[in-house]
């Protein structure tokens, strides 16, 4: 690959997680009218996911979207690098978060885009998601979860060929809600 086109598909990469930065401070700063009671008040998390979506571990932000009654949407974005293979990951995820209290069921889906260096090939694997999560509706504080991830991922084989394999997955997230 020379030169010019790793150089776009950096750029392209640079725009994609930049638009995606912006799109969540912009929701994050949206001002809404909260109600108290079962609504969440705290809707951003920080958090370090080992394993899970990022393969090893990740930096990750997410954000309830929309609540209704005892269900909410949340849409979250992550960042994972492994060295030992010179990969980097960018998990997006949608979830529906249902519960009551602090203690949910979580259960989404979504793509996880990884480039692989030094020959600068992307490729794009799914998951899903089923788990467990806390996070405090009205306070800010700690966000845990523990969750299965099964990943349907594409590959290469020797003989330029493609095979699809499920790779199961458990992912532990600890952070902060704010």
């Amino acid at each position: 690959m020379n030169m010019v086109k790793i150089i776009q598909l950096f750029w392209l990469k640079c725009k994609v997680l930049s638009f995606v930065i912006i799109f969540f401070i912009v929701v994050n700063n949206c001002n809404a009218q909260y109600v108290r009671g079962n609504e969440f008040v705290v809707k951003s998390s920080s958090y370090i996911e080992i394993g899970g979506n990022g393969l090893w571990v990740s930096v990750n932000y997410d954000r309830i979207l929309i609540q209704k009654n005892l269900t909410s949407l949340a849409a979250r974005v992550g960042l994972s690098y492994l060295g030992y293979c010179n990969t980097v990951s960018l998990p997006v995820t949608f979830s529906i978060l249902y519960g009551k209290e602090d203690y949910f069921l979580e259960i989404g889906s979504g793509p996880t885009v990884h480039s692989y260096y030094p020959g600068i090939n992307t490729g794009v694997s799914f998951q899903g998601l089923i788990g467990l999560r806390y996070q405090q509706l009205e306070e800010k504080g700690v966000m845990v979860r523990i969750i299965f991830t099964p990943i349907i991922a594409k590959y290469n084989v020797k003989n330029g060929g493609e095979r699809q394999a499920i790779i199961p997955l458990v992912g532990l997230s600890v952070g902060y809600s704010f």
